[in-house]
């Protein structure tokens, strides 16, 4: 649901303890907002979610507008505070290890327009989370107006960072993770 009056208090508590020390270190302030396909999988399971989508698409594009009112609610709320610079959308279970081309722009796509629209009509950035598929769903998130795109994955995704930038580099900003994997095989260094 979107924020209550009583999420609406903590979340401006919240963001006068962190404005204070991000001024103080002059850091950046991201906020996580929006859930899309995350909250979908959570609600249906992995499963469930996809042969919703699939079986009974009607049902399933109303539940990702119940989702999107949410998001958007919680993106507004943010993106308006100044001491937010950026939001930020989970999209662990939007890439295609889970959906088609053709599913995400049905049904993450449009959403995300808005979501985009809405932290930029505040001048923030809109930062998108996605770790595998970034190759085929990358360019779209870029079409959608996505700034940054957190966790580009070289081991998860076998897509190389030179590879990733050659691809997206002008369009936004990449931001990597180190994988686990990496930590726990092969040299330190």
């Amino acid at each position: 649901a979107p924020p209550d009056a009583a999420a609406q208090a903590w979340f401006a508590d919240r963001l006068a303890r962190v404005q204070d020390l991000a001024s103080r270190e002059a850091v950046p302030v991201q906020a996580w907002s929006a859930f899309g396909m995350d909250a979908a999988v959570w609600l249906a399971g992995t499963q469930g979610a996809i042969m919703l989508a699939l079986l009974e698409p009607a049902v399933f594009a109303e539940l990702m507008e119940i989702i999107l009112a949410a998001d958007l609610a919680r993106t507004e709320l943010a993106a308006s505070h100044p001491g937010v610079d950026m939001v930020v959308q989970r999209g662990w279970y939007s890439s295609t290890d889970f959906w088609s081309p053709q599913l995400f722009d049905q049904f993450v796509f449009p959403g995300l327009t808005q979501l985009v629209e809405v932290a930029h009509r505040h001048g923030k950035k809109y930062a998108y989370v996605m770790t595998t598929g970034v190759s085929v769903l990358g360019p779209r998130l870029a079409d959608a107006g996505v700034d940054v795109l957190y966790f580009v994955d070289p081991v998860q995704d076998a897509l190389s960072v030179e590879t990733a930038r050659d691809l997206l580099g002008d369009r936004l900003t990449l931001c990597g993770g180190t994988n686990a994997l990496s930590l726990q095989s092969g040299d330190p260094q």
